[in-house]
């Protein structure tokens, strides 16, 4: 088995990239961009960050974070993103912020078939607390303007946008209630903090810092008796 030569900065990754399918035309390390940043000197900020955070995990649930993690590797959605994979980081994410917290125990908890779970239980000197991970994506408008401009290898102006409209609104409400069901799905009493991680990824039209702001106010206000943690993932250097 051939090991690459960036294994020793990203040991985690490494890990992951060894024990997928790394024949498959649709594997994530393989991309030649992905390949290209793994090797990048100086090393690449987001791949050093991510690796950190991967670190975060004690041996079971990394063991049991790779289970799911390695099938997502070769997984591409309908665009030909590996947007599964990103989300299952994003739980990784959320793992490594209850560690951040204090919580010294972060566990996994398993699906159940009757009912839908958080996916962590943190618990440490200041409590307990449970956590659901989610992501929101950019609209299937958006992924087809940016399929169809790397088809004709061009670029776009977007004339932006500084509001939230009304179907994303309803696509935070909807998040946030379908955590909320999550993390009250267990009854441990009133002294215990329900988190909703939320990462959110704007249409690109809609990525200024209005917006941003927006956002922060209304999930204020759809806020469910729970704890929201949230990040914008794109870059609003251009704004």
């Amino acid at each position: 088995m051939s090991i690459p030569s960036w294994a020793n900065i990203y040991p985690r990754l490494c890990e992951l990239y060894l024990e997928s399918e790394r024949d498959h035309p649709n594997n994530y390390f393989e991309h030649k961009t992905v390949s290209a940043n793994l090797l990048r000197q100086p090393h690449d900020p987001y791949y050093i960050e991510l690796e950190q955070v991967l670190s975060f995990m004690d041996s079971d649930a990394w063991r049991e974070f790779k289970k799911k993690a390695t099938k997502n590797v070769i997984l591409k959605d309908k665009w030909g993103w590996n947007t599964q994979l990103f989300d299952t980081f994003h739980e990784a994410r959320g793992y490594a912020f209850l560690k951040e917290q204090g919580y010294s125990e972060v566990h996994v908890i398993p699906e159940e078939n009757d009912r839908k779970t958080p996916d962590f239980k943190g618990t440490g000197d200041q409590g307990m607390a449970f956590l659901e991970a989610k992501r929101i994506h950019d609209s299937d408008e958006e992924n087809e303007k940016l399929v169809e401009l790397m088809k004709q290898k061009c670029m776009v102006m977007y004339e932006m946008g500084h509001f939230l409209s009304e179907p994303f609104k309803n696509k935070l409400k909807d998040t946030v209630q379908k955590a909320n069901d999550q993390l009250k799905s267990y009854d441990h009493g009133n002294n215990v903090r329900r988190i909703l991680f939320l990462s959110i990824r704007l249409d690109n039209r809609d990525a200024t810092n209005e917006t941003k702001q927006q956002i922060e106010q209304y999930l204020a206000k759809v806020g469910t008796g729970i704890e929201i943690v949230h990040k914008i993932e794109n870059d609003f250097s251009y704004d």
